[in-house]
């Protein structure tokens, strides 16, 4: 009689039916296929800010503007991410240890990666003794106005501005765990109140902090926990035509010129396309692709330097004549070398650097790890351990991945005995 039907997420994978006890083994031994769709919506999402970048480095009006948004997808990701790991953090014991234990992970995965960057970018200043209050600024996530563009709040990095809003957003988050049960209404309070003051008296004031955290993307976030909240209570059983044109729809829109502020003009698009492709089920699969959302964080943190290299050697050779001439096969290969270097970085440095830091000791570890039941939980006979974290919730395994993790944070478990060392995953944010 009725068209939609409800299923609880605590019983299945994001899109699809309670599986049966018979066939529970079989669909979390193939993972969440939920969790390989966001995975390939960052590889896409680092390619696409690339290519953006890319465009500056030619007069061609051939190949369209376009890539900056999928910022808006990435607040909402992590806002969805932010609230789906911390779910079951209701008791009243050691909220404090949690918080804490959630910030350090933030720290440990975002932080060391972007300050080499930061230095990469600072360095001319920094080995020559000048540096002043703005790297500073840089290195702790504070905002200002850029040194050129005066117009704009922006770090050194110019692609810093998202991970400021990031840090922000992570420590905000840390805090509200502390409401327990309450902490997605907390943060969704929060977040409502900063941007609503920002419309009232942002005008009354120069203050660059009002200008930078009052701005109505800040709501980004807040999508992505009602995001949360409407697939985890009940998931609506949409046909997958539906759910495919949703998405494909969404995905036009967002790209689409507009004159409203991006917090609803891109983001709502982004609510709408992350929604379809959660519940869309789909067989395919790519190793690449994989790779390449492994790698969106050094892919994207790195891939300025990366182009500024290859400019350079582009115009030592001949190829430089054929610029004008072939302007595409120039792109390609620009694009190419910047994603091949992320790629590069993530193997050799960003995997090892996190790993390591990961494995230091915290005085509060020993307190916040799971139980024996949690991990019992997680290790289930006959069922091989999943790829990481993400795909153990999803795929309703346990819920013990919820310290310090997001969208950007797939943990590869490092020892199926001790699912809480964990090497980190990646993050991406892109150009505003």
């Amino acid at each position: 009689m009725h068209r939609f039907k409800y299923y609880p997420l605590e019983q299945h994978s994001l899109h699809q039916k309670p599986p049966s006890p018979m066939n529970a083994s079989t669909r979390n031994r193939r993972g969440a296929p939920g969790i390989e769709v966001i995975q390939y919506l960052r590889a896409a999402a680092a390619i696409l800010v690339v290519y953006y970048h890319t465009l500056n480095y030619s007069r061609s009006s051939f190949w369209p503007k376009l890539g900056s948004e999928g910022v808006d997808v990435f607040f909402v990701i992590s806002g969805f991410i932010m609230a789906y790991t911390t779910t079951g953090q209701n008791s009243t014991e050691n909220r404090w240890r949690e918080s804490i234990d959630f910030m350090w992970r933030r720290i440990l995965r975002v932080v060391p990666l972007y300050w080499i960057a930061l230095t990469l970018a600072w360095r001319k200043e920094i080995f020559s003794g000048q540096g002043n209050l703005l790297t500073l600024q840089d290195y702790l996530f504070i905002p200002h106005y850029h040194q050129t563009r005066s117009d704009m709040i922006w770090p050194h990095l110019v692609p810093g501005w998202t991970i400021n809003y990031e840090m922000a957003f992570y420590l905000v988050f840390a805090f509200s765990i502390l409401a327990g049960r309450y902490r997605l209404l907390t943060m969704l309070s929060f977040l409502g109140a900063l941007a609503l003051g920002a419309w009232n008296f942002g005008d009354k004031t120069d203050s660059v902090f009002t200008e930078f955290y009052g701005s109505p993307i800040v709501l980004e976030f807040g999508f992505g926990i009602i995001l949360y909240l409407a697939i985890s209570k009940h998931s609506l059983h949409i046909p997958q035509w539906t759910l495919g044109a949703m998405s494909a729809t969404a995905a036009v829109i967002i790209f689409l010129p507009n004159q409203f502020h991006r917090a609803f003009a891109d983001g709502m698009p982004a609510f709408i396309l992350i929604y379809g492709l959660l519940q869309l089920q789909s067989s395919f699969r790519s190793k690449t692709l994989r790779l390449l959302g492994d790698a969106s964080y050094s892919i994207y943190i790195f891939h300025l330097f990366a182009l500024e290299a290859i400019e350079k050697l582009i115009r030592l050779s001949s190829l430089y004549l054929t610029i004008e001439r072939d302007f595409s096969a120039i792109l390609i290969l620009r694009l190419a070398f910047a994603v091949g270097v992320g790629v590069l970085i993530h193997l050799v440095l960003e995997k090892p650097l996190t790993r390591f830091l990961q494995q230091l000791p915290t005085w509060w570890s020993s307190q916040a790890r799971p139980t024996a039941k949690h991990q019992a939980a997680a290790i289930s006979p006959g069922v091989p351990p999943a790829r990481n974290h993400d795909d153990q919730a999803l795929a309703g395994l346990s819920v013990i991945s919820r310290h310090g993790m997001s969208l950007n944070d797939f943990p590869e478990i490092e020892n199926p005995r001790d699912p809480v060392r964990a090497q980190g995953g990646n993050f991406l944010i892109l150009k505003r």
